[in-house]
């Protein structure tokens, strides 16, 4: 498996994963304007990673990564005690409905964890989001409090952890 930067010609099936992943249709991922696009392709504060098999493959999974968290989250009274300023914060990672429960959101933490191993990462995710508090936790994430906000990106009520990574030891 690889994990390679979003290239023209796999806007369409990004936004395919996501759109099949939105809260709309039972998923977990909520903003419309933050789904994969053309101008992920030139913003250099976003960098949205690829899964495939092959590099002439289509994507089966993406991970979208950011080099700051959404302002109300860098805000946070629960980052007061942590130097989050070189910090990444993983904004988005969805696989294919049919290939979810394989294995392939590990993979594709394992290896952007291989290619920023000095970096801190930051995420919040839906309390109700159960296989990727799951994921993350597995992968050494450790839960510093509860985001709220009655209206995120139009939906009322949204809780989640806000989750932090620390590089490995000796890395």
């Amino acid at each position: 498996m690889l994990l390679l930067p979003l290239i023209g010609e796999d806007i369409y099936t990004t936004e395919k994963i996501f759109n099949e992943n939105h809260v709309s249709k039972g998923g977990f991922l909520y903003s419309l304007s933050s789904q994969p696009s053309r101008k992920d392709l030139v913003d250099f504060d976003i960098k949205v990673y690829t899964l495939k098999n092959t590099a002439d493959s289509n994507p089966l999974g993406y991970v979208k990564v950011t080099l700051h968290a959404h302002k109300d989250v860098s805000d946070s009274e629960l980052l007061y005690y942590e130097d989050v300023s070189e910090a990444l914060y993983i904004s988005q990672c969805a696989v294919m409905k049919n290939y979810q429960k394989g294995g392939l959101g590990k993979v594709m933490f394992d290896l952007l964890f291989r290619m920023y191993p000095d970096k801190i990462f930051l995420s919040h995710v839906s309390v109700r989001n159960l296989p990727s508090l799951k994921l993350h936790y597995r992968h050494n994430f450790k839960k510093l409090g509860v985001y709220q906000s009655e209206d995120f990106y139009g939906y009322g009520g949204y809780v989640s952890d806000l989750v932090i990574r620390h590089p490995a030891r000796g890395s």
